[in-house]
């Protein structure tokens, strides 16, 4: 039982956080929220799937599913 107690007090322990300080940054420092919505180029998230790896891929995951090796 005391085993126990000390396991529980290790972790309640380490329940602990460091807090730290509030960042106070001048506005010539931070981006504009018009900034915020360019961050991200929207053809980023357009993939190929007609390049040289997509279509391989998907050879052998339609050889796969229709010979399954089990």
């Amino acid at each position: 039982m005391a085993e126990l107690q000390d396991q529980y007090k290790a972790l309640e322990e380490d329940d602990e956080f460091e807090d730290f300080p509030v960042d106070n940054w001048d506005d010539e420092q931070t981006i504009s929220k018009d900034q915020q919505n360019q961050l991200w180029n929207e053809d980023w998230d357009d993939d190929d799937n007609h390049d040289d790896f997509s279509q391989k891929l998907k050879y052998v995951t339609n050889k796969n599913l229709a010979n399954p090796w089990y």
